[in-house]
């Protein structure tokens, strides 16, 4: 999980050292059930290590622990300006348009109805689909 979120708390904790799920909920702007899910995806990658009492949570940075989560990709680059389209588009070749495959026979409830005793296959087979 690349997120931009995980690198703003890795790089508050490399210059504080410590964090809270209160001062993540006031960095990123975000909930209370965000902010305690990013620290235990970081807790489970062994990117911080939970330190404090119950209920009072306070999360350190593990040496070389950023390593373990990946870093987000880098925005793309905008798209050159395309051409100007000619006057009289050339006439591309259209793909071949994908057929479904269709069933090499009749599936076993089109077989009961056509025919009863088909019935008797099926219930012998049960609901058995192709």
């Amino acid at each position: 999980m690349a997120s931009k979120s995980l690198w703003v708390i890795v790089d508050y904790l490399r210059e504080n050292q410590t964090i809270t799920p209160r001062q993540v909920q006031s960095l990123l702007g975000c909930d209370c059930k965000k902010a305690h899910n990013l620290l235990l995806h970081l807790i489970r990658r062994s990117v911080v290590l939970r330190a404090g009492e119950p209920h009072h949570p306070v999360f350190t940075l593990v040496p070389g622990g950023e390593l373990n989560i990946k870093r987000p990709k880098p925005a793309a680059p905008p798209a050159p300006a395309k051409p100007a389209a000619p006057a009289a588009p050339a006439a591309k070749a259209k793909p071949p348009a994908k057929t479904s495959k269709a069933p090499a026979g009749p599936s076993i409830a089109d077989v009961c109805r056509q025919n009863w005793q088909g019935y008797e296959i099926h219930k012998i087979f049960g609901s058995a689909r192709t």
